[in-house]
């Protein structure tokens, strides 16, 4: 194909990454080097480097927040792979009820992050929370989890572990489904021990996968905020005891209005993940799983139901909060008996005005996927076909910035361009989000399209645009209604943009949910039945539709 030609199809999709990523960026450089602050249309003078030396030794708030940031991706990324390799080799093998133990896993991976952050705010309450109920019941006295300036980083790192492992449990499931038994069958001919096999055979094999699993899942817990700022509000709570490097870059920009230092941040935050994914990268294939014995079989089905119970049971606790007054929710003797009552419901959707929230979520998340297919198949099609990989490389970038190193400049532009408040912009950060997803899936789906039937449709005369319109095109629906499906259920997901650039009409429900929380108190019967209309939706759309959604979530983890 020409230049021109091949241009054609991925140049949309680049020009609008590089309108809202090139720019933002070098935007954020020039304000890290002025001292801005205040109102967005304010006058600025040019520092040079004193906010760079003014970051780099404030041990009160800058380092502090670098180790919480350092200490929650470690930990939290060391749980979620070894608990999501064991969880991975338990359904290596087809079971009876398998199906359902997939659809447990999947829940707590497409359920609204703020959702979820709320939700395990009323379990982690030190009063009224699940939590310290059942260490009651064991005999442990209560614990201040969320509550302790000492405590409130590990509980949240347990949250995150919660709704994460699930991702690594399907990246790694995908990878060890897709290698060869052979390796296993001569080690095990040879006398190895299940042990040996997993460690010198399926392990090294492994590896690729891993590395995605690892890359992948440490990048987003670097950028992690919306269970943060739900969990503890801003700044990280009042002794800033979960503030990260996310959470304190946001709160000095639309706290606190410092343009210019939080731009600093965010450009010393933005190396950070750069250098953390320099990991080893090599490519192998190859695996096995423990055998079906009898012993195994019954170890495998009690793991399982426990794996699914602490998956399942958060959520069921949700639900049924929703269906307690706020006095039932404050009393103890009520955890398990319960008159029901469709009470908070009724509050959410007409006195706090939710239905709007919902039409305008929809609207969101509707146009931000169909814009993102509009732009992104072509891209990932042209990019695929044609080796384009420096180009997929910008456009895959916006999957690694953190979102609120861009959200500063993107809040100067559109708030001159009198668009903050609106649906359009809304649209256009979602479409951030969602754009590279639909080209990463896309790219691995024109890959494993085989090239003859195009090669044909140009010798009878086709033009390239016609090959990829009549032949390319209807063969790539499945994974078109894939990355479809996955864009549709991050930008219903998403929070931080919304939470910067909407106002009281244009808001999303992810941001609507902190309606019921207040300075003095919080409606949890109100903001439990939130919480459910948020997710629920989400969860029986990826139900009904699991099998794009795994794939999806699970698009390169098993390239070699």
């Amino acid at each position: 194909m020409d230049d021109h030609r091949k241009w054609l199809f991925a140049a949309p999709a680049m020009a609008f990454v590089a309108a809202l990523l090139v720019f933002p960026l070098g935007w954020t450089i020039f304000l890290s080097l002025t001292d801005a602050e205040g109102s967005v249309r304010a006058e600025s003078d040019f520092v040079g480097l004193r906010n760079y030396l003014d970051v780099l030794t404030d041990t009160e708030r800058f380092w502090p927040a670098v180790g919480r940031t350092a200490m929650f991706t470690i930990v939290a990324l060391l749980f979620e792979v070894v608990l999501g390799m064991a969880i991975a080799l338990l359904l290596w093998r087809p079971f009876k009820g398998e199906r359902w133990v997939r659809v447990a896993i999947l829940l707590p991976l497409v359920a609204t992050p703020v959702a979820v952050g709320m939700m395990w705010r009323l379990i982690f309450d030190p009063n009224i929370g699940l939590a310290n109920q059942l260490l009651g019941w064991f005999g442990i006295g209560p614990q201040p989890w969320l509550a302790g300036q000492h405590t409130a980083l590990p509980t949240t790192i347990l949250i995150d572990v919660w709704q994460w492992t699930p991702m690594v449990v399907l990246i790694l499931l995908a990878g060890l489904t897709s290698l060869s038994e052979e390796p296993q069958e001569a080690a095990r001919i040879d006398g190895a021990s299940t042990w040996q096999r997993f460690r010198h055979v399926t392990l090294p094999l492994l590896t690729p996968t891993l590395t995605v699993a690892v890359l992948l899942r440490g990048i987003d817990a670097l950028k992690t905020f919306d269970i943060l700022y739900a969990t503890k509000g801003r700044g990280g709570g009042s002794f800033h005891e979960v503030e990260t490097l996310n959470v304190y870059a946001y709160g000095l920009s639309f706290d606190y209005n410092e343009y210019g230092v939080s731009s600093t941040v965010l450009i010393l935050f933005f190396l950070i993940i750069i250098g953390a994914m320099w990991a080893p990268d090599r490519a192998a294939q190859g695996g096995e799983a423990m055998r079906a014995r009898p012993a195994y079989r019954i170890f495998r089905a009690t793991a399982l139901t426990v794996v699914v119970l602490v998956l399942v049971a958060p959520l069921v606790w949700m639900v049924a909060a929703s269906l307690k007054t706020n006095v039932d929710i404050y009393d103890p003797a009520k955890a398990l008996s319960f008159s029901p009552t469709l009470d908070n419901y009724g509050k959410v959707l007409q006195q706090a005005n939710y239905v709007e929230f919902i039409l305008n979520s929809l609207w969101v998340a509707f146009a931000a996927t169909v814009a993102s297919l509009i732009l992104g198949v072509p891209a990932a099609y042209s990019m695929s076909r044609f080796n384009m990989k420096k180009s997929a490389l910008v456009v895959l970038m916006a999957r690694i910035i953190p979102g609120v190193s861009l959200l500063v400049p993107w809040f100067y532009v559109f708030s001159n361009l009198r668009m903050v408040g609106g649906f359009g912009v809304l649209i256009i950060s979602h479409m951030f989000v969602s754009l590279p997803l639909v080209v990463y899936i896309m790219m691995g789906y024109f890959d494993s399209l085989p090239t003859e039937l195009e090669e044909a449709a140009l010798v009878d005369g086709l033009t390239h645009v016609g090959a990829f319109r009549r032949i390319t095109l209807p063969l790539s629906v499945p994974g078109i209604a894939t990355s479809g499906i996955l864009s549709f259920i991050f930008s219903w997901n998403n929070f931080m943009f919304a939470l910067v650039l909407s106002d009281a009409d244009t808001k999303t429900l992810p941001v609507a949910i902190f309606d019921f929380v207040g300075y003095a108190s919080i409606d949890w019967g109100g903001l439990m039945a939130a919480t459910t209309v948020v997710t629920l939706p989400i969860m029986v759309i990826a139900l009904f539709v699991q099998k794009y959604v795994v794939s999806g979530l699970t698009a390169g983890a098993t390239k070699g």
